[in-house]
């Protein structure tokens, strides 16, 4: 059987970059501001990778609507302005090597998050990896749709996703491909156990597509 490569979509939050400890310092400030209670850093880096609806709602429930979005966007303000000077220092150790790879061997490389589009921009072309990437979706408060466009205008063959959170397990588990759960990321064990498999530091991607593919899993 010949081998053949996935098509692979990653998320980016908690997968690709590390953007939780901007997320602390801008919540934390931005609360100050506001006159809002204090959220520790673990709980405010546990809703990373959450869409701005969900992720204001929980964290802070005693906003209204209205008022979560004024808040989310001075957030992402913040955020913006604090990544700026940071480069590859926003990636998790290992996603350039990851990146640089699959690039050489020729791998079809998607991302899909459900960051606004100022935020996902913000990240990209301050880390730089834009370029590695033949689509990058964003902006919708579910994954299952992205993920579905994704596979259905790129190339043919079998797809994988790279994910921390349920909503990757979930978009990849009603597309039907196989879901890889980013353990270094931000999500937990119950989170981690809904994935087919799982990688604790990005280059172990590498590795598990070397067997996947070699079982004739493509």
């Amino acid at each position: 059987m010949t081998k053949q490569k996935y098509n692979l979509i990653f998320d980016m939050d908690g997968t690709l970059v590390n953007s939780a400890f901007v997320s602390v310092i801008a919540c934390r400030e931005l609360a100050r501001r506001w006159g809002l209670p204090d959220r520790s850093a673990e709980e405010i880096s546990g809703l990373v990778g959450y869409a701005d609806d969900e992720f204001y709602g929980r964290l802070y429930p005693e906003l209204t609507r209205e008022e979560r979005l004024r808040f989310a966007a001075e957030v992402e303000s913040f955020e913006n302005e604090s990544m700026v000077g940071m480069g590859s220092k926003l990636l998790y150790s290992g996603i350039s090597e990851l990146l640089e790879s699959l690039k050489c061997k020729g791998y079809y490389l998607a991302i899909a998050s459900t960051g606004t589009p100022g935020h996902v921009e913000a990240c990209i072309n301050e880390s730089g990896i834009g370029g590695y990437f033949a689509v990058i979706r964003c902006g919708a408060p579910e994954k299952v749709k992205m993920v579905r466009e994704i596979i259905e205008n790129g190339p043919e063959g079998s797809w994988l996703i790279v994910g921390d959170r349920h909503k990757d397990s979930d978009a990849g588990r009603a597309n039907g491909i196989v879901t890889v759960a980013a353990r270094y990321g931000c999500g937990n064990p119950e989170e981690y156990a809904a994935f087919d498999y799982g990688i604790d530091h990005p280059l172990e991607l590498l590795d598990l597509l070397d067997v996947l593919e070699n079982k004739g899993s493509v």
